[in-house]
């Protein structure tokens, strides 16, 4: 590459950038989650059947290969309205997120026997209108 390639290179990245700095809101959101133990699978209808306890980030919810459903509410502020959104969730092990109807929408996890580093636990939201 020469140098006025190399110029345009790094001007597109510079304006790229700047577009996409536009778009990022990074202010984190505190959401109210709540978890519920239970012995052995639940269906997503009996889930409200169970006894949900408040825990915060950090709090340990269970031991390995325990079961527990999480419910998750958000207020979301009004200037992130019409940009995508995204919420970041590390359960400590795998999970599937539904919607408020029970249709499941993504599975997540904090690492893979496979890879060290694999973590899926990213949920992209899509936009507020």
């Amino acid at each position: 590459m020469n140098k006025t390639e190399e110029k345009i290179q790094i001007e597109r990245t510079a304006r790229f950038n700047e577009r996409l700095s536009k778009t990022i809101l990074s202010d984190p959101i505190s959401l109210d989650l709540r978890y519920a133990k239970s012995d052995g699978e639940v269906s997503f209808e009996s889930r409200t059947d169970l006894k949900y306890s408040p825990i915060e980030q950090g709090n340990e919810w269970g031991q390995r290969w325990e079961v527990a459903w999480f419910d998750c509410r958000v207020e979301i502020p009004e200037s992130y309205f019409g940009h995508e959104l995204a919420v970041r969730i590390d359960l400590g092990g795998e999970g599937l997120v539904y919607d408020d109807s029970g249709n499941m929408l993504q599975g997540i996890s904090s690492g893979s026997v496979f890879d060290s580093e694999f973590s899926r636990d990213l949920i992209h939201l899509g936009a507020l209108p």
